[in-house]
């Protein structure tokens, strides 16, 4: 037998975007028995994005019954918004019910790894077959968010300031890992029954921190326990199915049924 490498469906690939909004909206509620109520907003925004992709495929061709097919990926991104809101409700024009200005900043990064390991025989008798594929992911993100509203609302007893500096940190890391056995029997000439089982492990880890701003030493110090969290699950899968299928390629008609058992930790 001779032993065959192929490299293919190798690729980069990067993607940068900018974008830009400047929206206004002027609305109107009509209140059955009250007086009109009205709103209006200004809205600016923007954002930049950056991706980059690396996807590769290798096969190793041991002989014409065995075969191994590794196929690895990687991609990163990068984004940062902005978003500016301006906004007015108000009965007339100087009957003011409330205001409020708001600030949004957004900086996240993330990286992606998908990896997956195929391995394939195929027995003397045609149509007989047993595959194994191996999967390994890893996901990570981060960023951070300054928020700065300033919201006013106005009554018959006065005016009230609700005033909000914010930094967020949140950071999330993700991975995955699978196996999918997956075996094949010819029965006649074109029918076939499949056999497979696919267990599969997911761990996710998040981790959000909120601070307020703190004038007295002008840093987001005090801790804001009502919008920070932090938690970490596991979530473990065990799939196990039977099909049938009849016909070719140009034709086929396919039942089956699957089992799916899952853990939540």
């Amino acid at each position: 037998f001779r032993t065959v490498y192929h490299f293919y469906d190798n690729g980069y690939f990067f993607n940068n975007s900018n974008t830009s909004n400047d929206q206004s909206s002027n609305t109107q509620y009509f209140i059955k028995n009250s007086s009109d109520q009205f709103y209006n907003e200004t809205d600016l925004s923007s954002s930049k994005n950056y991706n980059h992709r690396v996807n590769l495929k290798m096969e190793y061709k041991i002989d014409d019954k065995n075969s191994i097919i590794f196929s690895p990926g990687l991609s990163y991104q990068k984004n940062s918004s902005y978003k500016n809101i301006d906004g007015l409700s108000f009965l007339t024009a100087t009957n003011i019910l409330s205001s409020s200005k708001s600030t949004t900043n957004v900086n996240t990064s993330g990286y992606n790894s998908n990896n997956n390991l195929l391995l394939r025989h195929a027995f003397a008798k045609k149509g007989r077959t047993i595959s194994l594929n191996l999967g390994a992911g890893y996901n990570h993100k981060a960023g951070d968010t300054y928020l700065n509203s300033a919201n006013q609302y106005f009554d018959s007893t006065g005016t009230r300031n609700v005033n909000t500096d914010q930094f967020k940190d949140q950071i999330v890391n993700r991975s995955t890992y699978s196996a999918s056995l997956v075996y094949t029997e010819p029965i006649g000439k074109k029918r076939q029954l499949q056999l497979n089982y696919t267990p599969s492990v997911s761990r996710n880890k998040s981790d959000q921190e909120v601070f307020n701003y703190d004038n007295s030493i002008n840093k987001y110090s005090l801790f804001d326990t009502g919008y920070s969290n932090k938690f970490n699950n596991t979530t473990s899968s065990q799939t196990a199915g039977i099909s049938y299928r009849v016909g070719d390629r140009d034709n086929m008609f396919a039942v089956g049924l699957n089992y799916k058992y899952l853990e939540l930790n």
